[in-house]
């Protein structure tokens, strides 16, 4: 069974589990029907981290659903790659795939894609963040933030903050909800105790304290985004995927990569993954919030 924890608020609700959130509404059968024939040719989604991993795999079901995907990552190479495959993948002529380049451990970075896009589109249905790194010591940015959190969540923030417009403006114009969805790891860590006194971790870092934190504040970023004035037809979602064979681990040591390379295989892969509750989460109509 598949592990998959989605925090979700919308219209001001509190959070709820996804298992929760849709037993009631449809089996999963039903779930596997639908994402294998939905079709969102006017849908638009930006998937930062979309160069590999759970991100990729995301924006190729995108792609299979005819949604435009923009993918926001490092590598260019890598990104054109992909993106000519999400072509090969949609169906409908009026896909229109595109990829932006993005350093996205600093904040000007972010800020300057998020412009990049504002200036070439009005719309924006999926905003999903997936970006993300393994780490066992705190390193800096330029900007004097610890990379993981910079990753996990001052950036992931300053992206829903900087596209809230477009994604309140494609709400109220197409009278159907826009959702953002923030892919870390809610229910699997506990609360980082010294929040007020060490936001950033700079005295107490830790590799058990920067998961806990990057957990815990992406949990409090999405409620209080889902409580802000002008968000009621936004939902904001906290995914936890479970254990997915991806690259996150090429920046531990060598020996975490070989214990990680031995459990790869009790992983799920990413396109294995997609087959249940997560794409759901994103394509699923309003009614089935209600």
């Amino acid at each position: 069974m598949i592990r998959c924890v989605v925090t979700i608020s919308i219209q001001k609700r509190p959070f709820h589990n996804s298992s929760a959130l849709f037993a009631g509404k449809k089996s999963l059968s039903a779930i596997r029907a639908q994402n294998a024939t939905v079709s969102l040719p006017n849908k638009h989604a930006i998937v930062v981290g979309g160069t590999s991993g759970i991100g990729e795999g995301m924006a190729h079901r995108f792609a299979k659903a005819n949604v435009s995907v923009t993918i926001i990552g490092r590598s260019k190479a890598r990104g054109e790659e992909i993106v000519k495959t999400l072509a090969s993948l949609s169906s409908s002529k009026e896909t229109n795939h595109g990829f932006i380049a993005c350093d996205s451990f600093l904040m000007k970075n972010i800020q300057t894609a998020c412009a990049e896009i504002k200036s070439k589109q009005q719309s924006l249905d999926y905003l999903v963040l997936s970006q993300g790194i393994s780490a066992f010591q705190r390193t800096d940015t330029p900007e004097g933030i610890d990379q993981k959190l910079a990753l996990h969540y001052f950036g992931r923030v300053m992206f829903i903050r900087e596209l809230l417009p477009i994604l309140r403006h494609t709400a109220e114009v197409g009278g159907d909800i826009s959702k953002v969805m923030s892919v870390l790891t809610p229910g699997v860590h506990k609360p980082y105790k010294h929040y007020q006194s060490d936001f950033e971790l700079i005295q107490n870092y830790s590799a058990a304290n920067s998961a806990d934190a990057g957990c815990f504040y992406n949990d409090l970023a999405m409620d209080a985004f889902s409580h802000q004035p002008g968000n009621e037809r936004i939902a904001f979602i906290h995914s936890a995927p479970g254990f997915v064979n991806t690259n996150l681990g090429r920046d531990l040591p060598w020996f975490a990569q070989i214990g990680m390379k031995i459990l790869s295989p009790l992983a799920r892969t990413p396109e294995d993954l997609l087959k249940y509750f997560v794409i759901h989460s994103l394509i699923a109509n309003k009614q089935d919030y209600s």
